[in-house]
């Protein structure tokens, strides 16, 4: 399985953009869709349910309000928590904001102490949390509100599901540089980022899964280097044996390992 790091996603995504021509704005829908759709698998059934989404200001806040949208249309209890003014928000996720609203969806934003103060009341009367916050392009420790909203998140006895990668993790090193969310599900899109895979990242990852959203897969296949061995990818080049073999039909090993005075691992 192929594995990017945030440069090379951010490239797949223009490519995409510019040369095939889909629009960021249906990349985002796709996005959007996938995630209510591991939502559903994960935790149905959903309607009559609390789902709380946090928003930040850029794509991966947008891919939060279609999320809201599209639950909501599914009957569910949705709330969105904006970390920002909703003057901040551009593009395609300005777009998917003003949709939200029009359709009758709370949009609160999280600007101060006293927002922060609510957002504390609220979250435990979720029965899921969606992180919206940050994406792949977030590369410096948490700070101020962003940094307390995720240690509130992570307070919470709420399933948690993360939306591309955990907000505070690097998505290429797996680095947790201060405060980042510990997610029961990340959701992923078009290929698993390399800090999902990387320690300390994997600890704050829960299952991963990989949404295709669009990108055509002959631009990854072309460009990324970068594999991910998996037990799947072991079995398919291991050949049955029969229960009656032994060493005696299967060759030799030799085993080059070790060092004087290090011959424990070797030996074992």
């Amino acid at each position: 399985m192929k594995v990017v790091t945030s440069q090379e996603m951010k490239r797949l995504d223009e490519l995409t953009i510019k040369t095939i021509g889909i629009p960021s704005i249906v990349l985002m829908e796709n996005a959007g869709i996938k995630v209510v759709e591991v939502i559903e698998k994960e935790y149905s059934p959903l309607p009559e349910k609390s789902v709380y989404i946090l928003c930040g200001p850029g794509s991966n806040g947008g891919d939060g309000m279609v999320i809201a949208r599209h639950l909501f249309n599914r009957r569910v209890r949705v709330k969105v928590f904006l970390l920002a003014k909703k003057n901040r928000v551009k593009g395609d996720a300005a777009t998917n904001l003003s949709i939200a609203e029009k359709l009758g969806i709370e949009v609160k934003e999280i600007n101060s102490a006293q927002d922060l103060k609510l957002l504390r009341q609220e979250l435990p009367h979720a029965d899921i949390i969606v992180d919206a916050l940050l994406g792949t392009g977030s590369t410096l420790p948490l700070r101020g509100l962003m940094r307390e909203a995720v240690g509130l998140i992570n307070q919470c006895s709420s399933y948690t599901m993360a939306v591309d990668l955990p907000t505070g993790l690097h998505a290429d090193t797996g680095e947790v540089p201060g405060e980042a969310i510990k997610a029961n599900v990340t959701v992923t899109f078009a290929y698993p980022k390399r800090g999902l895979y990387l320690y300390p990242g994997i600890n704050y990852t829960g299952k991963i899964e990989v949404a295709d959203i669009g990108i055509p897969s002959f631009l990854g296949e072309e460009r990324i280097k970068c594999n991910l061995l998996t037990s799947s990818d072991i079995q398919k080049d291991l050949f049955y044996r029969k229960p009656s073999s032994h060493k005696g039909n299967f060759g030799h090993l030799l085993i080059i390992a070790g060092s004087p005075g290090m011959t424990g691992a070797a030996t074992l």
